[in-house]
């Protein structure tokens, strides 16, 4: 990657990130702080990124570094996609619990058998219990729901 697609790329995410935070503020409604926080984290790591990218004669990314196969990039992009699709219908965190077994099963380097699937549901089962514990009862954010939860 080019020094100036760098910086083309670091300038988007100040802009993209500073967006967010025009959007996640309006007049301080109870309800935005977690998306605020979220946002001024995106535009302060956005600045850093800008200052390593506008650093003379240093690149931020090698050109010798490798891109992520296509192989891989594929299955996740159809599971992200199956959680767009599913949240709004099922709840973010019954969604959240579907696509951490997926990508699990998906992405596993061993043999599927019915102690590796029960380890994965487990895991999962215990990932969306953090979730919850983390984002409703700690942080007290809303969660989307739906038919399930």
């Amino acid at each position: 990657m080019t020094i100036w697609k760098q910086r083309i790329i670091a300038i988007a995410s100040i802009l993209v990130a500073a967006g967010l935070v025009v959007w996640s503020s309006p007049e301080a409604r109870p309800g935005y702080e977690f998306p605020r926080m979220v946002a001024w984290t995106m535009l302060v790591l956005s600045a850093v990124l800008a200052l390593m990218a506008f650093k003379p004669g240093k690149v931020v990314i090698p050109a010798d570094i490798e891109s992520v196969p296509m192989r891989i990039i594929w299955p996740m992009l159809v599971i992200l996609a199956g959680m767009a699709y599913l949240a709004p219908r099922l709840g973010f965190l019954s969604t959240s619990f579907l696509v951490f077994v997926a990508t699990a099963l998906v992405f596993s380097p061993d043999r599927l058998g019915v102690r590796r699937i029960a380890l994965v549901v487990a895991i999962a089962a215990c990932f969306t219990v953090s979730l919850y514990l983390l984002f409703v009862l700690l942080l007290g954010v809303q969660l989307p729901r739906a038919l399930l939860f």
